[in-house]
């Protein structure tokens, strides 16, 4: 008779199996781990798994010159005291 009797997996496998489904995942391209990335095991049938996800100045409004809050007040990635300097620059002289 053959045993039908499911193996349970210890911790560090279901961690193990919990990283590998996170670093595989459709959106795991815009995200890194770390080598072994911490797991946190819910009470319901999952876990989080510990990763890092980019976040540019930019995106955060963060002026890309000065490091202001608000860069969403002037244009491109600038707060608008650093946008109001760029416009009000002399032209760069071209050979």
């Amino acid at each position: 008779m053959k045993n039908t009797q499911k193996r349970k997996l210890t911790p560090d496998l279901k961690d193990e199996a919990y990283r590998r489904a996170a670093r595989s995942a459709n959106y795991a391209e815009n995200i890194d781990f770390d080598d072994v990335p911490v797991v946190s095991r819910g009470d319901d049938s999952g876990a989080y798994v510990q990763a890092w996800f980019w976040v540019s100045n930019e995106d955060a409004g963060i002026c890309t010159q000065c490091g202001a809050a608000n860069a969403a007040e002037g244009f491109e990635g600038l707060c608008g005291n650093c946008a109001d300097k760029t416009e009000n620059e002399p032209p760069e002289a071209t050979s």
